[in-house]
């Protein structure tokens, strides 16, 4: 059995102005706040992670406000799809995994596909 591997080009995401800190940066300004207020690493990290559970809500209530209407509502207004004219035309076979991958060749003919 072979399994084939294909590799996409992916554009370099751009950097944002902010560059994001390393999980050990964190780590060791926790530990720094720690030493100067005299305080556990453990207490900072609690504090820490309602911080973090409070920017979640934050974020999830701005979520709501930006939904304009549930993917429920707008089904609602759909009329139900009947009859579906959908044929199977070939069995692909070769993969004894999930498939992974898949894409279509430039003449839009072929498949290129990868598994586990």
């Amino acid at each position: 059995m072979v399994s084939l591997l294909v590799f996409f080009p992916v554009e370099a995401e751009e950097k944002s102005v902010v560059d994001e800190p390393s999980t050990a940066k964190i780590i060791a300004s926790v530990q720094a706040i720690a030493v100067e207020t005299g305080t556990r690493s453990s207490d900072i990290v609690d504090v820490l992670a309602r911080e973090a559970e409070d920017l979640r809500k934050k974020l999830e209530a701005e979520r709501k406000k930006l939904n304009d209407v549930s993917i429920e509502q707008a089904a609602e207004s759909l009329e139900p799809l009947t009859q579906l004219s959908i044929k199977q035309r070939r069995i692909l076979k070769g993969h004894a995994g999930k498939v992974l991958c898949m894409d279509w060749s430039l003449d839009k003919r072929h498949i290129v596909s990868s598994s586990q």
